[in-house]
């Protein structure tokens, strides 16, 4: 069933907005709760789907960074997630970069992120390293709304290129229960279909 909100309504603030020269405001941190969302599926015959937003929280990190985390509900299963990001850097300087450090917690499931773009705007110069555990899969049914393994599963994997161009996969280690997987490979991004 829907995950219920105390409110529907945002109970949102600015944490601090200032202005400085010119009287243009700067917001210091923004916080959100209780924020329901919802749609309808046409998948499922318009059946209504809901997601709330327990909490989403933004603020700057004293070495200049900007610190997210939050909370979000569905199908009565919350994922948290954590992450530290430049992203002022990488989208207002031109040719900035966009790096950040992420991790989202789902039921017995744990997925990390590490790395960003040399170039943001341009999406050029992918370089992140992913790995996720989930012990075990079956876990993660509630969320996903249909039947998974009781299996074991380990990946981790680094992915180097230019976002819509060719992306690179030097590392790539995969185990699901008794079986694993190991290699590297390459996807072309840039034709009419993918190429790998």
């Amino acid at each position: 069933s829907p995950p219920t909100a105390p409110a529907p309504a945002a109970a949102g603030s600015s944490g601090g907005a200032r202005a400085v020269g010119g009287g243009r405001p700067v917001v210091d941190s923004m916080e959100l709760a209780n924020v329901a969302l919802g749609w309808r599926d046409a998948r499922v015959g318009g059946e209504v789907r809901s997601v709330l937003v327990q909490e989403l929280l933004l603020s700057p990190r004293a070495d200049g960074r900007l610190a997210l985390r939050g909370a979000v509900v569905h199908r009565e299963q919350t994922a948290r997630f954590e992450a530290d990001l430049d992203l002022p850097t990488g989208f207002q300087a031109p040719g900035g970069p966009f790096v950040a450090n992420a991790s989202v917690t789902l039921p017995g499931t744990v997925v990390k992120l590490a790395g960003g773009l040399g170039d943001a705007r341009a999406g050029q110069g992918l370089d992140v390293t992913l790995s996720a555990e989930a012990e075990p899969v079956s876990a993660l049914e509630e969320l996903a709304g249909f039947d998974l393994p009781e299996l074991r599963l380990a990946l981790s994997a680094r992915v180097q290129g230019d976002i819509g161009g060719v992306l690179r996969v030097p590392e790539l280690a995969l185990r699901l229960g008794e079986s694993s997987l190991s290699g590297s490979g390459v996807v072309g991004l840039s034709g009419a279909r993918p190429k790998l």
